[in-house]
């Protein structure tokens, strides 16, 4: 990936107003959360259709969306745990249709640096550490050792982060058990 100058390649938008934030990440680039399971798989339509809620989905995920103090508030870093748990199943879960369509719309509703994050979850790209624990997690191997170097990412970002990764898991795994998630009342 060309380096176009920010934090995981993520340019600044012309006319966007530039918000200052930490210093550029010194990692490698974003890694594909999909090579423990292979390639990508697209959302399966009539699954996302046939169990609805999709604006409900939609207004739970978009409230998240910069909660949170920070360049890469919780809010967002546990919807980027959500999009890549839902990018490593078997079969995409039906919901996450709707978490890629608020990741598309999150430039005007969080940092920059929040939103290029968001935008890489939704493609299955993820920071090396997450990518280490979700192929230890795939092969059966000792998780300990990611979630401890995931922990240390950021002041709250490795906790938020796998948060959503353990929600996202729990919520495929009840999908594939045909457990219908509990409604909450309006």
């Amino acid at each position: 990936m060309p380096d176009r100058g920010g934090v995981l390649g993520a340019a600044p938008r012309p006319g966007h107003p530039t918000r200052p934030g930490p210093r550029p990440a010194r990692h490698a680039p974003p890694v594909p959360a999909t090579a423990a399971r292979g390639p990508p798989r697209r959302p399966r339509s009539r699954a996302h259709a046939r169990h609805g809620g999709t604006a409900a989905r939609r207004r739970a995920a978009r409230a998240l969306l910069g909660l949170g103090p920070g360049a890469t508030p919780s809010g967002d870093d546990f919807l980027c745990g959500l999009l890549l748990a839902a990018q490593v199943q078997p079969r995409p879960p039906d919901w996450l249709a709707a978490l890629a369509h608020i990741a598309a719309e999150a430039d005007s509703l969080t940092p920059p640096v929040s939103e290029a994050l968001l935008r890489h979850a939704a493609e299955g790209l993820c920071i090396p550490q997450v990518a280490v624990l979700l192929r230890a997690a795939a092969t059966g191997g000792d998780p300990s050792g990611p979630v401890t170097a995931l922990l240390t990412v950021g002041h709250s970002s490795g906790c938020d982060l796998l948060h959503g990764l353990c929600a996202g898991a729990r919520l495929a795994t009840r999908a594939r058990e045909g457990v219908r998630p509990r409604s909450t009342p309006s």
